[in-house]
């Protein structure tokens, strides 16, 4: 596989993390402009709420290290979703993308992402429908789909079981896409489809 340059590494990295940023952006935005009261959608942290945060996340990591596991990429399904991950623009991201921008892209995503479909969609149109726009705005494949609602019902539970608090799901989302960007850049360097 070709060296790429510096130069473009880093266009790949602030492509997503623009698209991130212009989520939260978006999020914010339309929190307040559909005027949603602050008891509907709140953030803080304290160290319940860190205890609790990790032991929520602790089920979203065992998936990741699953999805990426040699024994599933022996499932059709999973393997499709990796191969068109890693042909599309996002794995020229994980492929080649500096390591810095997996971690900006993450807590963007976890930040915006949860902004947009837990403070603004689940709010004004409840759990399912959020979490079913969730998982088609991550389309890639069915089975990717069925994976993100999967995940959106779970994050959106996870905002109910915390009382609006958008704090816990951010955090979840943020660790959870970090973790599988960079166990999908080591299967991906593995198979050959990536780059060091």
């Amino acid at each position: 596989m070709n060296q790429m340059s510096p130069g473009i590494k880093r266009q790949f990295g602030l492509r997503f993390i623009g698209i991130q940023a212009l989520f939260g952006v978006l999020g914010l935005g339309l929190i307040f402009t559909l005027k949603i009261p602050s008891h509907l959608v709140n953030f803080s942290i304290d160290g319940s709420g860190i205890t609790k945060t990790a032991i929520y996340f602790f089920p979203t990591g065992i998936v990741a290290i699953f999805f990426t596991s040699p024994m599933a990429m022996r499932f059709e399904f999973l393997r499709e979703i990796f191969d068109r991950i890693m042909v599309g623009p996002f794995g020229q991201f994980i492929g080649r993308g500096p390591w810095w921008s997996f971690i900006t892209v993450s807590i963007l995503a976890g930040a915006g992402e949860e902004l947009v479909f837990r403070g603004v969609v689940q709010n004004e149109l409840g759990l399912v429908a959020a979490a079913l726009i969730f998982g088609f705005f991550h389309f890639v494949t069915w089975g990717f789909f069925a994976v993100a609602t999967a995940m959106g019902l779970y994050l959106g539970n996870i905002f109910l079981w915390t009382h609006h608090n958008l704090a816990p799901p951010m955090l979840i989302h943020a660790g959870y896409d970090l973790l599988m960007l960079c166990l999908i850049r080591r299967t991906a360097l593995k198979d050959g489809w990536a780059q060091p």
